[in-house]
């Protein structure tokens, strides 16, 4: 069990490309803010309207058959924005693998984790009281290994793994995963959270960006990264929908507060309606990633809104970061999940960054190398 981390910033506004922490206005390249929609007017507004008419809670959780009309409308928009049947909202994303597994209990007889998964997705892998074998980080070849190697006959795997990690961005082989589970009878859970609203070409995740849709591919993300809202997020089919439903962490929970769902339900629909955000945020993407190419930084080829690199030792690493934030820029200096042990400079890209905000960081990474 590792230190519990220090508060080291106090956030004093809104959050958003700028940030005011502790008193002092930064650039702001952390967090997971991708489409720009933290802050929105009228996501906030929604928010407000919902608070002065409902409160916080309708004080219940779901095993009571009552629910609030903000979360029926977020869970209709988040229908609408995936193309789904149906679509289930929860108080947090961290239990969208949970719920997802438990919904697959009954079909799978062991579990495949990818090496870096997330907390969350661990968390979920290890409820489910099944062999849990762990396979090399996005290496589809390995996982084929691994269920050659622990699968008996007639077993069937269920492989877990983020859709895009948080650290580096790098996007799951879903369509390897896809093909090494079909001739086994097997599932796949993908914990999207990093990747709804901002990767593929619909927004939907890293299956959307592989091409790939199969009923053995099971989904979820949050509301709180690119869509500025709150909770998480499972879309589907009705019947499975109805399944995850009955699942007590669903049924025990209180409720997704009614305000977080009235700003979700307006997110998605802003989603929804100016896929032209995605685009903003992509041209950023390759502004920084570009940028950065001419200065010797190898950022991968990862398409995802995660710009990472690594400057070598944990000396190096400190020093760049506090002459980034001295220059007015709050980075992340990341020992998440996959980091190296020295820590790694991470770049969350936004929609709403404009050029001048990008270009000022590339002329500050230049003056620290």
């Amino acid at each position: 069990m590792g230190q519990p981390l220090p508060v080291k910033y106090v956030m004093e506004g809104s959050y958003g490309p700028e940030v005011v922490l502790s008193g002092r206005r930064y650039v702001n390249f952390g967090g997971c803010g991708y489409l720009g929609l933290h802050g929105h007017p009228d996501v906030l507004r929604a928010a407000a309207e919902a608070v002065q008419r409902y409160g916080l809670s309708c004080g219940l959780s779901r095993h009571y058959s009552v629910s609030s009309g903000p979360l029926l409308e977020a869970e209709a928009r988040a229908a609408e924005f995936f193309a789904t049947e149906s679509a289930l909202c929860l108080p947090t994303g961290y239990l969208v693998a949970t719920v997802l597994a438990w919904g697959l209990a009954d079909r799978v007889d062991a579990v495949f984790l990818d090496s870096t998964a997330h907390y969350s997705v661990c968390d979920a892998a290890s409820l489910l009281g099944k062999p849990v074998f762990r396979f090399a980080h996005c290496d589809g070849a390995d996982l084929r290994r691994q269920l050659a190697s622990h699968l008996r006959p007639g077993e069937r795997p269920l492989v877990m793994s983020d859709g895009v990690f948080p650290t580096f961005g790098e996007i799951a082989p879903v369509h390897e995963y896809l093909a090494a589970v079909e001739p086994h009878d097997g599932q796949i859970v993908l914990d999207e959270a990093h990747s709804v609203g901002a990767v593929g070409p619909h927004g939907w995740g890293s299956f959307d960006h592989h091409g790939v849709s199969s009923p053995r591919i099971h989904f979820g993300g949050t509301l709180s990264k690119a869509f500025g809202a709150h909770g998480g997020v499972i879309p589907g089919e009705r019947a499975w929908i109805d399944r995850l439903r009955t699942c007590p962490t669903v049924r025990g929970a209180t409720a997704p507060a009614v305000p977080c769902a009235a700003a979700a339900a307006k997110s998605l629909e802003i989603a929804k309606q100016q896929p032209e955000l995605r685009d903003r945020l992509w041209a950023n993407v390759r502004m920084l990633r570009d940028g950065l190419r001419p200065l010797g930084i190898d950022t991968g080829h990862t398409e995802s809104p995660i710009v990472t690199f690594d400057p070598g030792s944990a000396e190096e690493t400190a020093r760049m970061h506090q002459g980034l934030l001295d220059r007015g820029f709050f980075v992340y200096l990341s020992h998440y999940v996959g980091a190296s042990p020295g820590g790694v400079l991470r770049h969350a890209v936004f929609a709403n960054h404009t050029a001048e905000h990008i270009q000022r960081l590339l002329e500050a990474v230049g003056e620290l190398l």
